[in-house]
């Protein structure tokens, strides 16, 4: 549940949005981007985005002079967005002001890459990301291992026609599972 006073803080930023924001929300509004959904001043945990796409996981952040000065929180918030599941793209207010057909290409572009549903943990691992150490034993010669099972001659010889359990069911009928004799059809 969002605290009351983030929505009440996102619904005011909403209301004194930059022109620099009302232009780039303008393009993105109503499916205007490839059919690509857009909300504004959306709050996502602790935070509230400038503009996010939830379809594509992506959030776009078009930040004025002040953002100079907060570097670090930031890096931060980013770094929580994206451990988070989300993309961050950062855009100076001149750079949108200068070239909006080039900033909406590269959101564009972001927007067909879909990301993982399941983000990585902040350290960039994975299931593959700690460093294998080798089995303590060697495997034996016959490939056994932790996980084989022993061989063991089966106790009945297998018919001469290869039957046994697991003998193939096209000779039932349609279809690989022997799903009725075609000769028992019923129209309807």
């Amino acid at each position: 549940m969002i605290p009351k006073q983030r929505i009440e803080r996102a619904r005011q930023l909403r209301s004194e949005s930059t022109l620099f924001e009302q232009s780039f929300w303008q393009q993105v509004r109503a499916g205007r981007l490839s059919g690509f959904k857009f909300r504004r001043q959306q709050p996502i945990g602790p935070y509230i985005v400038d503009f996010v796409c939830q379809q594509a996981r992506l959030i776009v952040e078009l930040d004025g002079s002040q953002h100079l000065d907060t570097r670090e929180y930031d890096e931060n918030r980013d770094a929580w967005l994206r451990s988070q599941g989300y993309r961050v793209l950062r855009v100076w207010n001149s750079e949108w002001n200068a070239n909006p057909a080039e900033v909406l290409e590269t959101v564009w572009a972001m927007l067909q890459v879909r990301p993982s549903p399941q983000p990585l943990p902040p350290n960039g691992g994975g299931a593959f990301a700690q460093p294998r150490t080798p089995s303590p034993q060697p495997l034996p010669p016959n490939g056994g291992g932790a996980f084989t099972q022993p061989r063991t001659p089966s106790p009945q010889p297998l018919p001469p026609n290869g039957g046994g359990a697991f003998t193939p069911l096209s000779h039932l009928g349609r279809g690989v599972g022997g799903e009725g004799d075609p000769s028992e059809e019923v129209d309807a």
